[in-house]
């Protein structure tokens, strides 16, 4: 199995499998579980407070970002806070996939605060497949 991993500052190199691009702080990003099973692979992104509508999920060729665009929220309102700690935050991550993958079927569903990106492979004969050719 291959291991896919987001990379960190402190994270090795073996990491940059997934990682492409990361917009905003580090304190704002969604944790990221990628889990693999034989056949697919789960990206688990913690984004409690978000709509479905409110995330974008876009595939160019072997990469995958995922990104909200949520307005900021009014200050008109009658409420006086004496602490604020919870706020949306904008964010956007982007993964690059492993050539086993097929970016035509992706899918993806939120539910209780987490997203659920599921990233199909292809079929293992399919990429092990080699042949020889003979020269007439």
């Amino acid at each position: 199995m291959n291991t896919i991993l987001a990379k960190n500052n402190w994270l090795s190199e073996l990491d940059d499998l997934f990682l492409r691009e990361n917009v905003g702080s580090a304190y704002h990003l969604p944790a990221t579980n990628i889990l693999e099973s034989e056949k697919a692979y789960t990206l688990n992104l913690v984004a409690p407070g978000f709509e479905k509508s409110d995330f974008k999920i876009e595939m160019e060729k072997d990469l995958i970002s995922i990104s909200t665009n949520v307005k900021s929220e009014s200050n008109d309102t009658n409420e006086k806070f004496t602490r604020k700690e919870f706020r949306l935050k904008n964010f956007k991550r982007s993964f690059k996939l492993p050539k086993n993958t097929e970016v035509e079927e992706v899918s993806a569903n939120y539910e209780n605060g987490i997203l659920k990106i599921k990233i199909p492979k292809k079929n293992q004969e399919l990429i092990e497949s080699k042949r020889l050719i003979e020269i007439a």
